[in-house]
């Protein structure tokens, strides 16, 4: 399906919306369309055109910027059918001010109208989206694919294409850049394009390849890879008319409540640590929400941890607020799990490896099994699950037989799961020993085991995923959140 057509069905389902909104906001007011008098009839049939032309002018302005409705979840269809409402709302107002009929409207009619039409075109919009997406995936499926790369990297490049092109499903044929190609193996609808790499021979190959692809009429697309790693999406920026790929910088930050914060994103946050592993060995990385954020408050010890480490990130909706309204725009949440998948995305190359340090034997068990199979070609060099106790409690020879088991290892990155403020403690104490960087993510091993299930993505885009874990573990939780949400907003409205 094309932009051109997914767009002027969007159009439909925002009009048939709009047609219908009007509809239940005149037999509300009137009970029956019959009930209205003629010179009202006339009055509201010229409401309904000003509001389609004034929808349609604004589709136009628009002109199919912004994310795809297949892109949008829940959150992005309800915003955009809000401000859309809005909008015409105040457009209609303006112009029944204008002309001076203003008056002899009924408020019930234009009040409900804006209500019915946000609940008509987010139920429309959703419809569409699921529709959408169902014929772009059957389409998808459908469509023979040649899959173009190294022997190399032949593996990291059908993992590539299941895990993000076509979710566990290979491609329907392969050619090898290695090879001296002269001729396209059958007929394909699309080609993708996997090298990292590309030396003199290797580039007269692609150029051969691709030449022949339009020859054949194939349509093709290339993994972008700058350096030989490839680069997410959030990364990819607008240069004028061209694209660009954003360099990531963790340098600024911003304090909350004597917490300097790094601000960042997630695909940032994650690229700029993967890129940078050996310069960050033996370094700690936390991730402060709104709970350890007020503890580190309180205790300046607990809060001389959360600085010690290389990278503070802001594991909350809130604290992503305060950054944005201290003028960093850009600022937005980096959770301890969503940060954790960007990596394991990243590092399916198998040149970073993983430790995991903490939970129940049995978590490990599942979390290392998930992994696995969500992210193939991971490379995890070892777990363990260290007794239950407080810190204190360790011994000198056991502590010494951790850092010596964690470091025979040889992982690279070592994710550590004690939870909060255990976790961030134990990174401190272990500073400058272990020989790869620690990421504190506490619930992220059960999250990823499946021990616990996590908030839906669209509970997580408003800010609500506390109140999720809340009803998942209220006994726990309640206390935490009710005396640490409070005195959040206090210390930051009264800039303790």
């Amino acid at each position: 399906m094309t932009n051109q057509n997914n767009n002027s069905r969007l159009i439909a389902a925002d009009t048939g919306a709009l047609l219908i909104a009007w509809l239940l906001a005149l037999i509300t007011r009137y009970g029956n369309l019959f009930a209205i008098e003629r010179w009202q009839k006339n009055m509201y049939l010229t409401d309904v055109a000003v509001t389609v032309l004034i929808y349609l002018f604004m589709s136009f302005r628009k002109n199919g910027k912004g994310k795809a409705l297949t892109q949008q979840d829940v959150v992005d269809i309800l915003v955009s059918v809000v401000r859309s409402g809005i909008s015409i709302l105040a457009a209609l107002l303006f112009f029944l001010v204008l002309t001076g009929n203003v008056g002899r409207h009924s408020r019930l009619v234009l009040g409900a109208l804006g209500l019915y039409y946000v609940i008509a075109d987010f139920i429309a919009r959703f419809v569409l989206r699921r529709f959408l997406v169902r014929a772009k995936v059957k389409e998808e499926n459908s469509r023979s694919v040649l899959l173009v790369t190294l022997k190399a990297f032949e593996k990291l490049a059908a993992r590539r294409f299941a895990t993000e092109v076509r979710e566990n499903k290979t491609a329907d044929g392969i050619i090898y850049l290695d090879e001296d190609i002269k001729a396209i193996p059958g007929r394909f609808d699309e080609a993708y394009i996997y090298a990292p790499e590309t030396d003199g021979t290797v580039k007269e190959r692609l150029d051969r390849v691709i030449a022949l692809l339009e020859e054949a009429g194939t349509a093709a697309s290339r993994f972008l890879t700058i350096d030989g790693r490839d680069v997410h999406r959030d990364l990819i920026g607008e240069a004028g008319s061209y694209a660009s790929v954003k360099i990531p910088s963790l340098q600024k930050r911003c304090d909350i409540l004597g917490v300097h914060f790094n601000v960042s994103d997630v695909a940032s946050a994650a690229a700029f640590v993967t890129g940078h592993i050996n310069a960050l060995r033996g370094e700690y990385i936390t991730f402060c929400n709104v709970h350890t954020t007020v503890m580190a408050s309180d205790d300046s010890r607990y809060k001389d941890v959360q600085n010690g480490a290389v990278f503070t990130f802001a594991d909350g909706a809130p604290i992503a607020k305060v950054e944005r309204s201290r003028g960093f725009a850009a600022a937005k949440r980096v959770a301890g799990p969503d940060f954790m998948d960007q990596v394991m995305r990243d590092t399916m190359t198998g040149e970073i490896s993983h430790y995991f340090y903490g939970s129940t034997p049995e978590t490990l068990k599942k979390l290392e099994e998930n992994l696995a199979r969500k992210y193939p070609g991971i490379v995890i060099k070892g777990t363990f699950s260290p007794p239950f106790r407080p810190l204190e409690a360790i011994t000198k020879e056991e502590d010494e037989e951790d850092i010596r088991r964690i470091n025979e290892s040889g992982a690279d990155m070592i994710w550590i799961g004690l939870g909060a403020p255990k976790q961030e403690n134990w990174m401190a104490m272990h500073r400058g020993k272990l020989n790869g960087v620690m990421v504190g993510v506490g619930a992220g091993f059960d999250f990823y085991a499946g021990t616990i299930k996590r908030a839906p993505k669209w509970i997580q885009k408003i800010g609500m995923e506390w109140l999720y874990r809340l009803f998942q573990d209220p006994k726990r939780l309640l206390k935490r959140y009710l005396v640490t949400n409070i005195k959040f907003l206090w210390y930051v409205l009264t800039k303790r």
